[in-house]
């Protein structure tokens, strides 16, 4: 078991490294599209990225806005170096739940986070 001096090293040394990536644009920052006008700020990007039909840009931005139950985009994007290195992509909707119980059918509206589902090819 490494000594307290020891440990202190090894956690010195791995702040000094995440200070670094800061600094360098190496380490990771994920930000939440939650708007057409931030989603389309990322389309040549996205658009470059050999996805399948369910997360094409152009495919999403039509479903979106021909959902009824749609209320806006939720991508998530990790970006490296300032650039988009990976992203979630998803949609907030509101949705009806029926259940039916006996003779009676209730309904409540409900929102739901739906993500499409890719992987690479």
């Amino acid at each position: 078991m490494p000594s307290s001096a020891a440990q202190d090293a090894i956690s010195s040394k791995a702040q000094a490294d995440a200070v670094s990536q800061v600094r360098s644009g190496l380490r990771p920052e994920v930000k939440v599209l939650r708007s057409f006008a931030e989603v389309e700020a990322i389309r040549e990007t996205w658009a470059g990225w050999k996805v399948r039909r369910d997360v094409d840009i152009d495919f999403c931005h039509e479903c979106m806005c021909t959902g009824n139950e749609f209320i806006r985009p939720h991508v998530i994007v990790i970006y490296r170096g300032g650039e988009p290195d990976a992203m979630l992509v998803g949609r907030l909707e509101e949705i009806r739940f029926r259940c039916r119980i006996g003779y009676i059918l209730p309904s409540s509206g409900n929102t739901l986070l739906e993500y499409a589902y890719s992987h690479p090819s």
